[in-house]
């Protein structure tokens, strides 16, 4: 029973020490005088009613996104142009757009909803101005005939990321892969 009464006397002393201390904290931080507002005149900060800002009288640091979503830059490309001199020498001309087909088109405006057919670019989700490649597209590998476009058209309709210059993919993990099409798409006529 000793052993009992020891422990709650115990319990309720450091409990009694706790609130006292407590006490004394509370009265050496208080303030002697009481807090007056200082903002009272300040209009409120919510209203029930629309009010109308003006924004010349805030005083809020309006900062630059890094990039937007939308397309309003111009493209790489049409910045070149622009930049050019039409008297240059004929090195100096840039060479005329290529041409594509209508489904080589279609299938980059559909997959990519900022895909400019007058430039055949889109711009990625990080901001980048890219070139449109398709499985349509007549110019993608040509690099042994027939058997090299259809391998290639294979390979850029299975991946998205896969590109024509150097016959690579992005795989989910890992480096750049080569893509090999299958031995009856590379051979079939």
């Amino acid at each position: 029973m000793n052993a009992l009464a020891s422990v709650a006397f115990g319990i309720v002393s450091s409990v009694g020490a706790c609130i006292a201390a407590a006490s004394v904290a509370s009265h050496v931080v208080a303030d002697s005088e009481p807090h007056a507002f200082q903002d009272l005149a300040e209009p409120d900060l919510w209203t029930t009613q629309p009010v109308k800002v003006d924004p010349r009288l805030q005083r809020y640091e309006r900062i630059a996104p890094l990039y937007s979503s939308y397309v309003t830059e111009a493209p790489a490309i049409m910045t070149a142009m622009a930049k050019r001199e039409p008297g240059g020498s004929s090195s100096e001309r840039l060479a005329p757009p290529p041409k594509f087909t209508a489904e080589h088109l279609a299938w980059c405006g559909q997959r990519y909803r900022s895909f400019d057919p007058a430039t055949n670019t889109y711009r990625s989700y990080s901001g980048e101005i890219r070139a449109c490649s398709s499985p349509n597209q007549p110019d993608i590998a040509e690099t042994d005939g027939g058997a090299g476009t259809k391998a290639a058209a294979w390979c850029a309709s299975r991946y998205r990321s896969y590109r024509p210059d150097d016959n690579t993919y992005q795989p989910w993990d890992g480096p750049r892969r080569t893509c090999d099409a299958p031995v009856l798409v590379a051979t079939s006529n």
